[in-house]
């Protein structure tokens, strides 16, 4: 487990928060079974790679988010709903258990933080099969990334909204959860952050990128020695970024929101690609030359890219405003 702590380091991007040890011992059994792999992800990307047919297929996770919401009284009613989800899937009396536990678990959240140790559970295409409370967690508090024990088999967890109305969920109740997911989606559908390295062409990129989203903001940016290395050191965690050499000088760091984030299938143990950047890169290679336009541009892959780059010109952000 000292990997992933390294890993972490290394990266940067050591985080604030150490999760409960609530179940620790099954996941370290099963850890030590050999079938799982652990790796980092964003659970920005692992929520939308729960989104199939343009609907968010893991409603529990929005459920228990609105437990969390609830817990900090934004609403009132996540935990009865959060009950009622826990009865239909077990019984009554483990529901009432389930919500003390959850309780428990946000409460040592909140005082101990996230540890990194304690890890949701992915089939190979990073569809969630187990860690729907860590997953709400991990949004509702900004985690940059979460622990995923992905395994080498494919399955899909599709919780649909017929399954919960068949098993006693109202109209009303089924509505709220589906308008808190399309929230969420756009809630975590933040701009993608795009380093445009010539100025000159900024123009260019814009009317590109513009194809697959809004374009919220162009900033001019003076990007010093120390903020380009730290750009170098974040490309190749992405095989997708090409030989860039990033150097100081004047950029322009353009915010691009997408439509609707969409994936291309995930290879095992890999970082997720968004379709948008397979697509801006086909634009791109055909406005510039083949292995030219990752040199004029760099578009960041998912979001865990996106949130990295964004970190490095948090600074310049704030002097902005």
């Amino acid at each position: 487990m000292n990997k992933i702590y390294d890993i972490i380091r290394k990266a940067g991007r050591a985080p604030r928060y150490y999760y409960s040890k609530y179940s620790l011992k099954k996941e370290r059994r099963l850890l030590k079974s050999g079938q799982w792999t652990l790796k980092e992800y964003s659970p920005k990307d692992i929520f939308f790679l729960q989104v199939r047919d343009n609907l968010f297929c893991r409603p529990d996770v929005t459920v228990r988010y609105l437990a969390i919401e609830n817990y900090y009284g934004q609403n009132d009613f996540g935990f009865e709903l959060y009950a009622k989800l826990q009865e239909i899937r077990r019984y009554k009396e483990f529901s009432d258990k389930a919500v003390i536990q959850f309780r428990h678990l946000i409460d040592s959240y909140e005082k101990n933080g996230y540890n990194p140790e304690s890890f949701i559970i992915a089939d190979k295409r990073l569809r969630l099969r187990d860690g729907a409370h860590r997953l709400a967690l991990a949004l509702y508090f900004s985690l940059p990334v979460i622990t995923t024990a992905v395994y080498d088999s494919e399955t899909f967890g599709n919780f649909s909204y017929q399954w919960y109305r068949e098993r006693g969920l109202t109209q009303d109740e089924i509505d709220t959860i589906h308008n808190k997911s399309e929230q969420l989606r756009e809630k975590f559908n933040t701009p993608l952050q795009c380093i445009v390295w010539e100025e000159s062409k900024t123009d260019e990129v814009i009317g590109a990128l513009s194809r697959f989203g809004t374009i919220a903001s162009c900033e001019k940016i003076n990007i010093s020695a120390e903020d380009a290395n730290k750009i170098k050191d974040i490309l190749p965690r992405f095989k997708n970024t090409g030989n860039v050499y990033p150097s100081s000088g004047n950029i322009n760091l353009i915010s691009l929101k997408l439509s609707q984030p969409l994936y291309s299938s995930v290879k095992f143990l890999q970082q997720p690609v968004l379709i948008q950047y397979q697509k801006a890169a086909a634009v791109l290679s055909r406005l510039y030359k083949k292995n030219r336009w990752q040199n004029i541009v760099t578009i960041p892959s998912c979001f865990q890219m996106s949130d990295l780059i964004g970190d490095v010109f948090s600074d310049k952000f704030h002097n902005h405003s």
